[in-house]
């Protein structure tokens, strides 16, 4: 008798449980439909195939996250973070599978969230924080959950963050900080990335102000520079301790720096050999420079670069991000904008050259694709006329410098042309511009 009744409970638990796992396969079937909408389940395409297959499959905290969120717009497929928007790879779905991957770490359970909001930014803002945050976490930090990190060394900084430690005591740092810089970070503008929430921290931290953060960020020290640190905290304070330097020419100089302590100057055979010439100064230091004198030898540079042009002449394809090419006006004053792709260290040279700048020097980057340099012109029946040099970083999609001749502030009608074009290709804008 007793064996009989050990069997029924047996049995009842088992029609209990398999009864919770219709019920949780309804809610996720429903999950489906809400995530990529009815007509897109009609057409049966490769990402419904995706989204259905991902969706149904999610078991255990990653389960528990989904049907958490059902009420959000987070699990839309089509939905993507405000600052990587632009990213194909990125969407709030994916962002959603890291927050699970941690869930050891979560000191709350997604059960317990209430959405206050429906804005997604704001709803992913408060679910992850709700899952890892003790303490205040600065919404810049968000951007980790949707960065290309293998070690997850950023999403580490914000759960600790969260917990309550301080950011100068984390692992991967990619400069030093000292307190003030550490108290700095958190109070950084919300529309930054990490890369500039540091520089933003470092400068602060150095008695430096918004006058040369501004000009700092529009220069390659907000992201390719990192190594060397030592050597370019030099250049930073170089500008703190010069603060009628025009911010104009922080990229100028900055350019000319790396060229001089970085860039080879080319290859030459020697008896059959090839000899690598390495960098015109290596041994350039920061020590007791002069502006006027520096600025001197960037002009000099600029003129030697636009007169002879690159050592190593090199072209490369196109980036993807088109131009453009678009009319304004009627027949008598017709006006036709013209956004270029530069494609050569030639066509670089001719535009440093017409433009009085030194983008001549961004042959090697654009060459490896970290960046992509296009010049925006208007043609009239005059003639044509340059009106602004444009670089693209490629990997962001991001508008990263905007210089009109002699590297001076773009005037507020070409940026209003600029950005017609930017909308087209989907390109953003940085913070500092």
């Amino acid at each position: 008798m007793g064996s009989r009744k050990k069997e029924t409970l047996k049995r009842s638990i088992e029609l209990r449980q398999e009864d919770q796992r219709k019920k949780l396969a309804n809610k996720r079937e429903s999950l489906v439909v809400f995530a990529v909408g009815e007509n897109a389940l009609k057409k049966h395409n490769e990402k419904t195939k995706i989204a259905r297959s991902e969706l149904l499959q999610a078991n255990g905290d990653h389960g528990r996250l989904i049907v958490a969120l059902i009420n959000t717009k987070l699990l839309d497929l089509t939905r993507k973070p405000f600052q990587n928007r632009r990213d194909e790879e990125n969407s709030y779905f994916r962002a959603l599978e890291k927050v699970a991957k941690f869930s050891d770490k979560w000191i709350r359970q997604p059960e317990d969230w209430v959405c206050n909001t429906k804005n997604p930014d704001r709803q992913f803002s408060s679910i992850i924080r709700h899952l890892f945050a003790k303490y205040d976490i600065p919404a810049f930090m968000n951007n980790v959950w949707f960065n290309p990190d293998r070690k997850n060394t950023q999403i580490y900084w914000f759960i600790n963050i969260g917990k309550g430690e301080n950011i100068r005591k984390q692992m991967g740092l990619p400069i030093e900080l000292t307190k003030k810089m550490a108290h700095q970070f958190v109070q950084a503008p919300n529309n930054y990335n990490i890369e500039q929430a540091f520089r933003w921290a470092q400068i602060h931290g150095m008695c430096g102000n918004e006058r040369v953060c501004h000009g700092v960020l529009g220069t390659k020290l907000v992201e390719e520079l990192f190594l060397s640190e030592i050597f370019w905290v030099s250049v930073i304070q170089f500008f703190i301790n010069n603060p009628m330097l025009d911010t104009n020419q922080y990229g100028p100089i900055v350019d000319y720096i790396y060229n001089q302590k970085y860039t080879p100057i080319g290859n030459i055979a020697v008896d059959g050999r090839i000899i690598n010439l390495g960098p015109p100064q290596p041994g350039l230091s920061m020590h007791r420079r002069n502006p006027e004198t520096l600025l001197s030898q960037v002009e000099r540079w600029h003129k030697d670069l636009n007169k002879k042009g690159n050592q190593q002449s090199l072209a490369w394809k196109t980036c993807g991000i088109n131009g453009m090419e678009w009319e304004e006006g009627n027949e008598k004053n017709k006006k036709i904008h013209i956004v270029k792709e530069l494609l050569s260290s030639s066509d670089l040279q001719k535009e440093g050259k017409a433009m009085h700048n030194c983008v001549s020097s961004y042959g090697h980057s654009c060459n490896n694709y970290r960046s992509a340099i296009y010049s925006y012109s208007i043609l009239t029946t005059v003639g044509i006329e340059k009106r602004l040099t444009v670089e693209v970083n490629i990997v962001m999609r991001q508008i990263v410098s905007i210089r009109s001749d002699y590297n001076k502030e773009p005037k507020m009608i070409d940026m209003a042309n600029l950005r017609k074009w930017a909308q087209q290709r989907n390109l953003g804008f940085a913070s500092y511009l």
